[in-house]
């Protein structure tokens, strides 16, 4: 924005203190640079002009020619149409129309209104007088009119694809379009909140609207394939916001399990016209619309559709709490679920209740979930917060080491040495006995040596442990430990260090 401005100026001139005027021919240059990607989406900015306007409707005739019903714009307006392009208002979405009109090679565009004209034609500008009349847009097409190989989309369809939330009446040659939300199908329900008109199968459950906003949230598996610009609802993981009845792209506003459209006055639309700005506002308003999905959630929840199990788990992953282990536990009862499903519902079930502090109710659905995980990376994890919630409630060693020792196993399968592998080692070289004892402490000090080198304090327990456990079977190895810690512990000068065991 600020090259886009400093370009601008360099044309302009300063008419009084406190007042900048731009050169429109030198504005038209810059901004055909940085305007919309998607120039085919021109007649929208003349519905967003129509909103601004206040006009009681618009009219496309033959894909080419728009009136703006009842709306006035003055002689001076027309004249200097172009030097309002960095304005927010209705001659900005004029202009820029106009400009992406000329961008898709039209031969020319034509705006008029009351008695003036202006023709925007191979990037020059016209203004004449015309016969006197309503507010009209008329863009002249070539015979062949392409661009990038591609014929652009049709006006009337680009107005139902992206207008039909327009607060204006639209009419496409004598057929008025249907203004309503028309998500399509798979679906699992749809929140409305406020007067927002909807037209969606299945469950829908309304709301008043809490602020100023009116929204539609839907939740349904990923169905609809469909991508660029034919696309008339957003696909699963995207949301669109209504500004001045057009709607715009606001991808990663909403998470990827739910799909919707928000018609706030808190969205504006980016310097391209193709998407929003996703302000810190708008993502607080997109948060307070999944606190009000949790309702529509439950219900999906009580219904025990098996269908409905991802959705109800990606919402209970990002509520977290209370909400989110009660919804989770509504899935494990549903019928007909795979043992993929049920596993997954399981571990991450006993992961919100570990983080609650339902450790009890945590432990049995890991274990549940370890008697149909059969995939190695899985069960290492569900092993691995099992262990967790076995020393948190000073589980018996006994208990403890059976966990640990098939971890480490599993660990040892798929090659993996890491901080993870020692923290199992640490549980079983403290908690084990005999022979084993002494085996994963060996193992535990290699690991430690070769991270930590040869003389670190941490290396002291492990050595001293050695010396206890061999004390009775290889006096000689015992007694080799403990000459081990006993120069450790000189080495750091006792400091941090365990002392070494007596020679007794």
């Amino acid at each position: 924005m600020d090259e886009l401005l400093q370009r601008l100026r360099q044309e302009g001139r300063q008419d009084d203190s406190g007042n900048f005027t731009l050169n429109p021919e030198r504005a038209r240059e810059v901004m055909a640079q940085y305007q919309s990607a998607s120039p085919e989406r021109y007649p929208l900015m003349f519905v967003a002009a129509a909103c601004r306007l206040r006009a009681s409707g618009l009219t496309l005739t033959d894909e080419s020619c728009f009136q703006l019903e009842d709306a006035v714009l003055k002689p001076s307006e027309i004249e200097g149409l172009f030097c309002h392009l960095l304005t927010d208002g209705p001659l900005r979405y004029l202009g820029m129309g106009m400009l992406m009109a000329e961008k898709l090679e039209a031969s020319w565009v034509k705006l008029s209104c009351g008695g003036t004209q202006l023709t925007l034609k191979q990037g020059k500008t016209l203004v004449e007088k015309a016969i006197p009349g309503p507010l009209r847009i008329e863009v002249r097409g070539k015979r062949h009119w392409f661009r990038s190989g591609k014929v652009p989309m049709a006006p009337g369809r680009v107005l139902r694809n992206w207008a039909r939330l327009s607060p204006i009446p639209i009419t496409i040659d004598g057929a008025q379009l249907e203004r309503a939300y028309r998500p399509r199908e798979p679906l699992l329900g749809t929140l409305v909140v406020g007067d927002l008109p909807v037209n969606a199968p299945g469950l829908v459950e309304r709301l008043p609207s809490p602020g100023d906003y009116r929204a539609a949230l839907t939740v349904g598996s990923p169905g609809n394939k469909e991508t660029g610009t034919n696309q008339d609802v957003p696909m699963p993981g995207q949301v669109w916001c209504v500004v001045d009845g057009v709607t715009y792209s606001a991808p990663g506003l909403l998470p990827y399990w739910v799909r919707g459209v928000i018609d706030t006055p808190l969205a504006r639309p980016d310097l391209t016209l193709s998407s929003i700005v996703q302000t810190e506002p708008i993502k607080a308003l997109a948060s307070e619309l999944l606190d009000l999905l949790a309702g529509l959630i439950d219900t999906l929840a009580d219904e025990r559709n098996p269908e409905a199990a991802d959705e109800i788990r990606s919402y209970a992953a990002w509520r977290g709490g209370p909400l989110g282990v009660r919804l989770l536990n509504k899935v494990l009862e549903f019928p007909g679920l795979s043992d993929d499903v049920l596993s997954l519902t399981l571990m991450q079930t006993a992961e919100m209740e570990a983080k609650c502090e339902l450790a009890e109710a945590a432990e049995a659905h890991l274990r549940r979930a370890l008697e149909l995980i059969r995939e190695r990376p899985r069960r290492i994890e569900a092993l691995f917060r099992l262990g967790q919630l076995l020393r948190a409630r000073e589980a018996p060693d006994e208990e403890h080491v059976g966990v640990m020792s098939e971890l480490l196993r599993l660990l040892d399968k798929v090659g993996r040495s890491d901080s993870r592998t020692m923290e199992v080692l640490e549980v079983l070289a403290k908690r084990a006995e005999g022979e084993e004892a002494r085996t994963y402490n060996k193992r535990l000090l290699d690991a430690r040596e070769s991270v930590q080198g040869s003389n670190h304090p941490d290396l002291a327990p492990i050595l001293n442990r050695l010396a206890r456990l061999c004390a009775r079977s290889s006096p000689l190895d015992a007694e080799h430990y403990r000459q081990r810690s006993l120069e450790i512990w000189s080495y750091n000068q006792g400091r941090g260090c365990e002392e070494p065991p007596d020679q007794r």
